[in-house]
């Protein structure tokens, strides 16, 4: 019989791992992944992740947590070769059941770490990454590098690599870092319907665009703002909020000499991190993300729950949460004056912003609430682990339960 309960303090089986570049990211994206885990696994889960504001969230809600010495600006020999040593030693003394890896960092070395101690892992890849969509010649080099150590990573039967779209799993296949049968397609971390809920229309005195996400080139930040300059010179009224920090580890990051600039214009807004992010989605009529490469962006995701219209560039990752002319509208990636006409298609029509934002949600519900996702990443686990295992029955009936 399943449990019903979290378990108690000293569980008696070992723990699932979780390895992250984000205490952030484990407490914003995966909370509901971490409480199926531990109530169907009886154990008590362990965070492996950067010191941060989280941390605590984590202790108080039960997890074991482990701080990793993870620098993310970059690749530095030395520092990812004690990361390296960090991960054996750490995945070594906690003798985990399987590890969940997160980001390409820690799906890197983590797998590497856990494979060399033969730990089940299952290894989710979020997108490509700076590293593989820039082209420049640093990044060709490293690249050639580090592919042998991403194949021992991603490598063997007790692994299985999750991606959230195919174009992700394809590009990953043909580089010939993983074999396609070790695959699997889970549309990214989901959205709670519970707490994501339908929100009344925002009815601002002239439309309020919303991009959430990191300030990145690849995210199509210079693009966005680039539209909105051409609206503006078209003396189109509108605002444009964007929910985000510049982030110094990446070279396509806005720099805060930009930010800086971009703040005098009257139409734009700059958010910062943004912890309750229902409350700016309420407080919009249109999420836009032009992102060049996604894997199955949560904010997409989170916009569609609470009703509202979405224009996205046309990439695999988006594909599904927006369907064209039913819930959202596409552009082509890059392409800013298309880009420019979709926001003036949008703020000329409030009755099309009304109809998308209508038919939003029945998309999320459908296809990607929290439960689908959770469900089908249980059954990855019980895949590495075998049938026998004793939380087999449970996820099993996890995934036959219809959520209201």
């Amino acid at each position: 019989m399943c449990p019903t309960s979290l378990p108690p303090a000293a569980p008696p089986r070992k723990p699932v791992l979780f390895f992250a570049n984000t205490d952030w990211y484990l407490h914003n994206f995966r909370s509901e992944l971490l409480e199926e885990t531990a109530r169907i696994f009886e154990c008590r889960p362990v965070a492996f992740v950067p010191n941060g504001d989280y941390v605590n969230t984590l202790k108080a809600r039960g997890l074991k947590v482990c701080l990793a010495r993870l620098d993310q600006r970059g690749i530095n020999p030395f520092k990812d070769l004690l990361l390296l040593l960090q991960c054996l030693w750490v995945f070594f003394r906690e003798s985990p059941q399987l590890v969940h890896l997160f980001t390409i960092k820690c799906v890197l070395y983590g797998g590497v770490a856990a494979r060399l101690l033969r730990i089940p892992r299952v290894c989710a890849i979020t997108g490509l990454g700076h590293l593989f969509i820039s082209n420049s010649w640093k990044n060709r080099l490293i690249r050639s590098g580090i592919k042998p150590l991403f194949r021992f990573a991603l490598g063997g039967k007790n692994a299985r690599v999750v991606f959230q779209n195919t174009e992700d799993r394809d590009a990953y296949v043909q580089l010939g870092l993983v074999q396609l049968r070790h695959t699997e397609l889970i549309r990214g971390s989901g959205v709670n319907l519970n707490l994501f809920k339908s929100l009344p229309p925002a009815r601002n005195p002239v439309p309020v665009f919303l991009y959430v996400g990191r300030l990145l080139g690849e995210k199509g930040v210079h693009d966005l703002l680039e539209a909105a300059d051409l609206l503006h010179k078209k003396r189109f009224e509108f605002e444009l909020r964007l929910a985000g920090d510049v982030y110094p580890g990446n070279p396509s990051s806005l720099s805060h000499d930009e930010l800086l600039m971009h703040q005098r214009k009257p139409y734009l807004r700059f958010l910062g991190h943004v912890a309750n992010i229902q409350a700016e989605i309420a407080r919009c009529e249109v999420v836009v993300l032009p992102s060049y490469r996604e894997g199955t962006p949560k904010s997409l995701l989170e916009a569609a729950a609470c009703s509202r219209a979405i224009l996205c560039s046309d990439i695999a990752g988006n594909q599904g949460v927006v369907l064209p002319d039913v819930n959202g509208y596409y552009f082509p990636p890059g392409e800013v004056e298309l880009m420019a006409e979709a926001m003036e298609m949008m703020i000329a029509s409030p009755e099309t912003i009304a109809r998308y934002a209508s038919n939003s949600r029945a998309v999320v519900e459908r296809d990607f609430s929290t439960h689908i996702v959770v469900g089908k990443t249980l059954l990855a686990y019980i895949g590495l682990l075998g049938q026998n295992h004793p939380a087999a029955p449970c996820v099993q009936a996890f995934n036959h339960f219809d959520e209201v």
